[in-house]
Protein backbone atom coordinates (compact mmCIF):
# COMPACT_ATOMS: atom_id res chain seq x y z
CA UNK A 1 0.00 0.00 0.00
CA UNK A 2 1.11 3.45 -1.04
CA UNK A 3 0.64 5.41 2.70
CA UNK A 4 -0.81 9.17 2.31
CA UNK A 5 1.14 10.12 5.25
CA UNK A 6 3.70 8.04 7.26
CA UNK A 7 1.11 6.75 9.70
CA UNK A 8 -1.20 6.57 6.83
CA UNK A 9 -4.11 8.48 7.43
CA UNK A 10 -4.89 11.91 6.87
CA UNK A 11 -4.50 14.75 9.81
CA UNK A 12 -6.61 17.09 7.89
CA UNK A 13 -10.46 17.77 8.90
CA UNK A 14 -13.15 16.78 8.80
CA UNK A 15 -12.23 13.66 7.39
CA UNK A 16 -11.48 13.50 3.31
CA UNK A 17 -7.88 11.78 2.98
CA UNK A 18 -7.75 11.87 -0.76
CA UNK A 19 -9.30 14.68 -2.87
CA UNK A 20 -9.05 14.36 -6.92
CA UNK A 21 -9.04 17.73 -8.46
CA UNK A 22 -10.03 18.26 -12.44
CA UNK A 23 -6.90 21.26 -14.70
CA UNK A 24 -8.83 22.95 -16.82
CA UNK A 25 -11.12 25.19 -15.47
CA UNK A 26 -10.90 24.23 -11.92
CA UNK A 27 -7.14 24.04 -11.05
CA UNK A 28 -6.41 25.78 -13.88
CA UNK A 29 -7.09 29.63 -14.28
CA UNK A 30 -8.05 31.29 -17.70
CA UNK A 31 -4.18 31.89 -17.83
CA UNK A 32 -3.47 28.10 -17.81
CA UNK A 33 -2.09 28.78 -14.46
CA UNK A 34 -2.26 27.34 -11.27
CA UNK A 35 -3.07 30.65 -8.95
CA UNK A 36 -0.94 31.08 -5.74
CA UNK A 37 -3.83 30.11 -3.17
CA UNK A 38 -4.20 27.08 -5.36
CA UNK A 39 -0.85 25.74 -5.08
CA UNK A 40 -0.19 26.80 -1.61
CA UNK A 41 -4.05 24.69 -0.50
CA UNK A 42 -2.67 21.35 -2.33
CA UNK A 43 0.64 22.06 -0.94
CA UNK A 44 -0.50 22.15 2.51
CA UNK A 45 -3.09 19.28 1.91
CA UNK A 46 0.22 17.04 0.64
CA UNK A 47 1.75 18.46 3.80
CA UNK A 48 -1.24 17.48 6.39
CA UNK A 49 -1.42 13.74 4.91
CA UNK A 50 -4.15 13.98 2.46
CA UNK A 51 -3.86 12.52 -0.82
CA UNK A 52 -4.08 14.36 -3.94
CA UNK A 53 -4.70 13.23 -7.34
CA UNK A 54 -5.20 15.57 -10.72
CA UNK A 55 -7.12 14.18 -13.07
CA UNK A 56 -7.59 14.95 -16.27
CA UNK A 57 -8.07 14.45 -20.12
CA UNK A 58 -5.24 16.30 -20.93
CA UNK A 59 -2.38 13.83 -22.35
CA UNK A 60 -0.29 13.19 -20.21
CA UNK A 61 3.09 15.10 -20.95
CA UNK A 62 1.37 18.18 -20.61
CA UNK A 63 -0.24 17.32 -17.21
CA UNK A 64 2.95 17.31 -16.04
CA UNK A 65 4.32 20.07 -17.54
CA UNK A 66 1.44 21.94 -16.27
CA UNK A 67 1.43 20.49 -12.27
CA UNK A 68 5.15 20.79 -12.18
CA UNK A 69 5.02 23.38 -9.31
CA UNK A 70 3.38 20.65 -7.28
CA UNK A 71 4.55 18.45 -4.51
CA UNK A 72 6.17 15.34 -6.07
CA UNK A 73 3.69 13.19 -4.11
CA UNK A 74 0.78 13.81 -5.72
CA UNK A 75 -0.82 11.11 -8.15
CA UNK A 76 -1.68 11.93 -11.83
CA UNK A 77 -4.38 10.98 -14.40
CA UNK A 78 -4.20 11.76 -18.31
CA UNK A 79 -6.06 10.72 -21.16
CA UNK A 80 -9.28 11.24 -18.96
CA UNK A 81 -8.45 8.41 -16.39
CA UNK A 82 -7.04 6.21 -18.84
CA UNK A 83 -3.66 6.16 -17.47
CA UNK A 84 -2.68 6.69 -14.04
CA UNK A 85 0.80 6.97 -11.93
CA UNK A 86 2.53 8.27 -9.20
CA UNK A 87 6.17 9.51 -9.89
CA UNK A 88 7.35 6.38 -12.16
CA UNK A 89 4.81 4.30 -10.65
CA UNK A 90 1.68 3.27 -13.18
CA UNK A 91 -1.14 2.23 -11.46
CA UNK A 92 -3.45 1.97 -14.03
CA UNK A 93 -3.47 1.77 -17.64
CA UNK A 94 -6.66 1.14 -19.95
CA UNK A 95 -6.21 1.00 -23.51
CA UNK A 96 -8.69 1.38 -26.39
CA UNK A 97 -9.68 -1.91 -28.66
CA UNK A 98 -8.33 -1.09 -32.30
CA UNK A 99 -11.43 -2.31 -33.55
CA UNK A 100 -13.47 0.76 -31.41
CA UNK A 101 -10.63 3.49 -32.83
CA UNK A 102 -10.89 2.67 -36.02
CA UNK A 103 -14.84 3.33 -35.89
CA UNK A 104 -14.33 6.23 -34.27
CA UNK A 105 -11.77 7.68 -36.82
CA UNK A 106 -14.21 6.90 -39.86
CA UNK A 107 -17.18 8.84 -38.03
CA UNK A 108 -15.12 11.57 -37.63
CA UNK A 109 -13.81 11.53 -41.36
CA UNK A 110 -17.12 11.48 -42.46
CA UNK A 111 -18.39 14.07 -39.99
CA UNK A 112 -15.97 16.49 -40.64
CA UNK A 113 -14.51 16.73 -36.88
CA UNK A 114 -10.56 16.71 -35.82
CA UNK A 115 -9.34 13.47 -34.16
CA UNK A 116 -6.28 13.60 -31.92
CA UNK A 117 -4.98 10.05 -31.31
CA UNK A 118 -2.90 9.42 -28.26
CA UNK A 119 -0.78 6.32 -28.70
CA UNK A 120 0.74 4.02 -25.86
CA UNK A 121 4.34 5.30 -26.72
CA UNK A 122 3.33 8.38 -26.19
CA UNK A 123 3.10 9.50 -29.89
CA UNK A 124 0.51 12.33 -30.18
CA UNK A 125 -1.03 12.32 -34.13
CA UNK A 126 -3.70 14.71 -35.68
CA UNK A 127 -6.17 13.64 -38.18
CA UNK A 128 -8.38 16.38 -39.99
CA UNK A 129 -10.55 17.29 -43.13
CA UNK A 130 -8.23 20.41 -43.67
CA UNK A 131 -5.38 20.71 -41.74
CA UNK A 132 -4.69 24.10 -41.80
CA UNK A 133 -8.88 25.46 -41.42
CA UNK A 134 -8.95 27.41 -38.34
CA UNK A 135 -10.54 25.14 -36.30
CA UNK A 136 -7.36 23.22 -36.21
CA UNK A 137 -4.89 25.99 -35.99
CA UNK A 138 -7.38 27.01 -32.78
CA UNK A 139 -6.58 23.37 -31.75
CA UNK A 140 -3.33 22.76 -32.16
CA UNK A 141 -2.51 25.70 -30.14
CA UNK A 142 -4.04 24.17 -26.85
CA UNK A 143 -2.04 20.47 -27.67
CA UNK A 144 1.62 20.07 -26.16
CA UNK A 145 3.45 18.41 -27.78
CA UNK A 146 2.45 19.63 -31.25
CA UNK A 147 0.72 16.20 -33.11
CA UNK A 148 2.05 14.78 -35.86
CA UNK A 149 -0.47 15.27 -38.90
CA UNK A 150 -1.68 11.92 -40.06
CA UNK A 151 -4.84 12.37 -42.27
CA UNK A 152 -5.48 8.87 -42.97
CA UNK A 153 -4.56 7.04 -39.35
CA UNK A 154 -4.05 3.33 -39.23
CA UNK A 155 -4.21 1.38 -35.77
CA UNK A 156 -1.74 -1.69 -35.52
CA UNK A 157 -2.12 -1.64 -31.44
CA UNK A 158 -4.47 -0.35 -29.04
CA UNK A 159 -4.46 3.24 -28.52
CA UNK A 160 -4.50 5.17 -24.86
CA UNK A 161 -6.81 7.26 -25.82
CA UNK A 162 -8.81 9.72 -28.63
CA UNK A 163 -10.49 13.00 -28.98
CA UNK A 164 -12.91 14.69 -31.30
CA UNK A 165 -12.92 18.25 -31.90
CA UNK A 166 -15.94 19.86 -33.19
CA UNK A 167 -18.40 22.40 -31.96
CA UNK A 168 -20.76 21.72 -28.82
CA UNK A 169 -23.22 20.77 -31.43
CA UNK A 170 -20.98 18.48 -33.50
CA UNK A 171 -19.65 16.90 -30.78
CA UNK A 172 -22.97 15.90 -29.21
CA UNK A 173 -23.99 14.57 -32.45
CA UNK A 174 -21.06 12.49 -33.21
CA UNK A 175 -21.35 10.81 -29.51
CA UNK A 176 -24.82 9.56 -30.18
CA UNK A 177 -24.09 7.95 -33.15
CA UNK A 178 -20.39 6.52 -31.40
CA UNK A 179 -22.64 4.84 -28.89
CA UNK A 180 -24.99 3.08 -31.09
CA UNK A 181 -21.67 1.70 -33.03
CA UNK A 182 -19.51 0.94 -30.57
CA UNK A 183 -22.41 -0.81 -28.20
CA UNK A 184 -20.13 -0.80 -24.89
CA UNK A 185 -16.67 -1.34 -26.87
CA UNK A 186 -15.70 2.09 -24.77
CA UNK A 187 -16.43 4.86 -22.60
CA UNK A 188 -17.26 8.37 -24.26
CA UNK A 189 -17.30 11.29 -22.16
CA UNK A 190 -18.08 15.22 -23.26
CA UNK A 191 -16.33 18.57 -22.33
CA UNK A 192 -18.09 21.69 -23.75
CA UNK A 193 -16.66 25.07 -24.16
CA UNK A 194 -19.51 27.51 -25.00
CA UNK A 195 -17.44 30.66 -24.81
CA UNK A 196 -15.24 29.08 -27.51
CA UNK A 197 -17.64 26.81 -29.06
CA UNK A 198 -15.27 24.18 -28.83
CA UNK A 199 -16.69 20.99 -27.81
CA UNK A 200 -14.72 17.30 -27.55
CA UNK A 201 -15.81 14.21 -26.88
CA UNK A 202 -12.98 11.56 -25.15
CA UNK A 203 -12.97 8.16 -26.31
CA UNK A 204 -11.89 5.72 -23.74
CA UNK A 205 -11.37 2.07 -22.99
CA UNK A 206 -14.29 0.41 -21.70
CA UNK A 207 -14.00 1.18 -18.04
CA UNK A 208 -11.92 4.17 -18.27
CA UNK A 209 -13.13 6.97 -16.74
CA UNK A 210 -11.67 10.02 -14.46
CA UNK A 211 -13.98 8.24 -11.67
CA UNK A 212 -11.82 4.58 -12.24
CA UNK A 213 -9.04 7.00 -11.72
CA UNK A 214 -10.00 8.24 -8.71
CA UNK A 215 -10.73 4.88 -7.71
CA UNK A 216 -7.65 3.88 -8.40
CA UNK A 217 -5.92 5.90 -6.25
CA UNK A 218 -8.18 5.50 -3.44
CA UNK A 219 -7.43 1.29 -3.99
CA UNK A 220 -3.58 1.62 -3.80
CA UNK A 221 -3.79 3.99 -0.63
CA UNK A 222 -6.48 2.11 1.23
CA UNK A 223 -9.23 4.87 1.67
CA UNK A 224 -12.53 4.59 1.09
CA UNK A 225 -14.04 6.43 -1.66
CA UNK A 226 -16.57 7.84 0.96
CA UNK A 227 -13.51 9.18 2.37
CA UNK A 228 -12.70 10.89 -1.02
CA UNK A 229 -13.52 14.99 -2.39
CA UNK A 230 -13.56 15.62 -6.13
CA UNK A 231 -13.83 19.05 -7.58
CA UNK A 232 -14.53 19.72 -11.56
CA UNK A 233 -16.32 21.79 -13.73
CA UNK A 234 -17.24 19.78 -16.84
CA UNK A 235 -19.29 17.22 -18.15
CA UNK A 236 -16.08 14.83 -18.25
CA UNK A 237 -16.35 15.43 -14.69
CA UNK A 238 -19.12 14.04 -13.67
CA UNK A 239 -18.68 10.78 -13.37
CA UNK A 240 -15.54 11.46 -10.87
CA UNK A 241 -17.90 13.62 -8.88
CA UNK A 242 -20.73 10.96 -8.46
CA UNK A 243 -18.21 8.46 -6.78
CA UNK A 244 -16.46 10.44 -4.66
CA UNK A 245 -17.87 11.08 -1.62
CA UNK A 246 -18.55 14.47 -1.81
CA UNK A 247 -18.39 16.13 -5.37
CA UNK A 248 -17.76 19.95 -5.69
CA UNK A 249 -18.75 22.05 -8.42
CA UNK A 250 -16.72 24.99 -9.55
CA UNK A 251 -19.00 28.36 -9.91
CA UNK A 252 -17.53 28.43 -13.81
CA UNK A 253 -19.19 25.44 -14.67
CA UNK A 254 -22.44 24.92 -17.07
CA UNK A 255 -25.29 25.83 -15.41
CA UNK A 256 -26.97 22.37 -16.63
CA UNK A 257 -24.13 20.94 -13.65
CA UNK A 258 -25.13 23.41 -11.27
CA UNK A 259 -28.76 22.31 -11.54
CA UNK A 260 -27.73 18.84 -10.14
CA UNK A 261 -27.73 19.75 -6.65
CA UNK A 262 -23.54 19.18 -6.42
CA UNK A 263 -21.94 21.61 -3.55
CA UNK A 264 -20.11 24.79 -5.07
CA UNK A 265 -17.25 26.81 -4.83
CA UNK A 266 -15.73 29.84 -6.26
CA UNK A 267 -14.87 30.11 -9.96
CA UNK A 268 -11.50 29.11 -11.31
CA UNK A 269 -10.27 32.74 -11.53
CA UNK A 270 -11.02 33.18 -8.11
CA UNK A 271 -8.64 30.10 -6.84
CA UNK A 272 -11.92 28.18 -6.35
CA UNK A 273 -9.76 24.65 -5.61
CA UNK A 274 -8.47 27.07 -2.52
CA UNK A 275 -12.03 27.86 -1.31
CA UNK A 276 -13.06 24.39 -1.31
CA UNK A 277 -10.02 22.75 0.79
CA UNK A 278 -10.50 25.37 3.20
CA UNK A 279 -14.26 24.55 3.55
CA UNK A 280 -13.83 21.11 3.71
CA UNK A 281 -10.39 20.23 5.06
CA UNK A 282 -9.58 23.56 6.76
CA UNK A 283 -6.08 24.31 4.50
CA UNK A 284 -5.64 27.69 4.49
CA UNK A 285 -4.10 28.45 0.73
CA UNK A 286 -2.43 31.16 1.26
CA UNK A 287 -0.17 32.22 -1.44
CA UNK A 288 0.36 34.88 -3.78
Amino acid sequence: MIPGSPAGRSTAAPGYRAIAVDLDGTLLNSGKRISGPDRAAVTEAVRAGVVVAVITGRRFAELEHLTRDLPDAIFRAGHGGALVRRGSETLAEILLPRAAARTTAAVCRRRGLVLLISDRDGAVRIAAADPASPRVRRYLSTVRPRPRLDPAPAFPADPLHLVLAGSPQECRAAEIELRDRLDGAANLERTEYPATRLGLVDVLGAGASKASALEAVARAVGIPMEATLAIGDNWNDLAMLRAAGRGVLMANADRELLRLGFETTRSNDDSGVAAALRRFLGTSGRGR
